[in-house]
């Protein structure tokens, strides 16, 4: 603390060089959560998801749910061949390994009894047909790709593609592929699924973190300049608890992890714990500064006298955040180490920044 009274100024500059890059780097930040990754590469799970991927097909289920405007929509061949369209471009897309739906069923029912003739295996040109071969086939069979009145139906695309990311840039290609098949008036569809709507949860909680930071520290800033009737240091005090908050997401930037469910509550954490903090450390500045003081041995008694309870407890959780980082569980990992260094960097601004500003500002 006695280099941050003395080269108050340089410490600042430096302070404000590292922010500004990190602050920089956080346009770049990948949104991600790949719950494969969640486990080691070496698991039951890993292994036995691509060998499905691999010796099956897609592991992952995306479905395309269709919507006529009328009973038995779907016996309409116009329809099938915009269903079947959307197929053929999704079947062509690196990732998707294979489509099934009520098309497939009606080329091949339509090529059995046209007495397996190749150049039958289509979809035939008149409703009354294809609505016969509809009602041939075993109504087991088509539960899966059409209602019982044929005004529903769906395309099941399967995919091996993991992570929030991936599975998200399938689904914005299907929704491509939709637009260019060129659906019949009054049918509608959409993309969906249990993977579609889990990494559109997960990536939503991820993005709203910053804004949630944001009015976190709003609400602290509010609070801190109540109990302390000053406006000034309650701004002042609000520095070291918001660069740690920059420097973590700088980092998940320049690619120290993607932000991700597990991820991104380690601004929020890191909010929390360095106000805890800073504020120790101004009640106890605070009181010299009454007793007449001045800023630059008030902040030197301070860190004689609370920096010592503050190191404690920041390396007794940055130990606790470590030993979180030995889990066999990899997402666990990355939120332990990150969190643990994201404490070093919140005692640093705590025991250095914050000195430096009250001597700066006179506080």
């Amino acid at each position: 603390c006695g280099l941050a009274t003395r080269r108050a100024a340089t410490l600042l500059v430096a302070f404000a060089v590292a922010v500004a890059a990190c602050a920089a780097a956080i346009p770049r930040i990948v949104i991600d959560t790949d719950y494969l990754s969640f486990f080691h590469e070496s698991s039951d799970v890993r292994r036995e998801f691509e060998a499905v991927n691999r010796l099956l097909a897609g592991e992952v289920p995306i479905y395309i749910s269709l919507r006529g405007d009328a009973p038995g929509a779907f016996r309409d061949p116009e329809v099938l061949r915009a269903m079947e369209r959307i197929q053929r471009d999704a079947d062509a897309m690196p990732s998707v390994s294979r489509t099934l739906s009520l098309v497939d069923t009606v080329r091949v029912m339509n090529r059995v009894v046209s007495r397996d003739d190749p150049e039958e295996e289509r979809i035939p040109d008149t409703r009354g047909a294809v609505a016969e071969l509809i009602f041939m086939a075993p109504k087991g069979d088509l539960d899966r790709y059409t209602n019982v009145n044929h005004s529903r139906a769906n395309v099941l695309v399967r995919t091996g593609a993991v992570g929030s990311a991936a599975v998200q840039s399938v689904a914005a290609r299907l929704e491509a592929a939709i637009s260019e098949g060129a659906l019949p008036g009054g049918i509608e569809a959409d993309v969906t699924g249990n993977a579609i709507l889990l990494s559109r949860s997960a990536d939503g909680i991820a993005r709203s973190q910053p804004q949630t930071v944001c009015l976190a520290a709003l609400a602290i800033f509010v609070l801190v300049a109540v109990s302390f009737r000053s406006l000034r240091l309650g701004s002042v005090a609000m520095v070291p608890n918001l660069v740690p908050v920059v420097i973590v997401f700088g980092a998940l930037g320049l690619g120290a992890a993607p932000l991700s469910l597990p991820t991104s509550p380690i601004g929020s954490v890191a909010l929390g714990i360095a106000v805890d903090d800073t504020v120790h450390f101004l009640v106890r500045y605070g009181r010299e500064r009454r007793l007449g003081v001045a800023p630059e041995e008030a902040a030197l008694l301070c860190a004689r006298r609370a920096g010592r309870a503050i190191a404690i407890t920041s390396f007794m959780l940055m130990a606790g955040f470590l030993v979180v980082g030995l889990s066999s569980f990899a997402t666990l990992r990355e939120f332990g180490v990150l969190s643990a260094a994201t404490m070093g960097v919140c005692l640093l601004t705590d025991l250095v920044l914050l000195p430096a500003l009250l001597v700066r500002t006179r506080s």
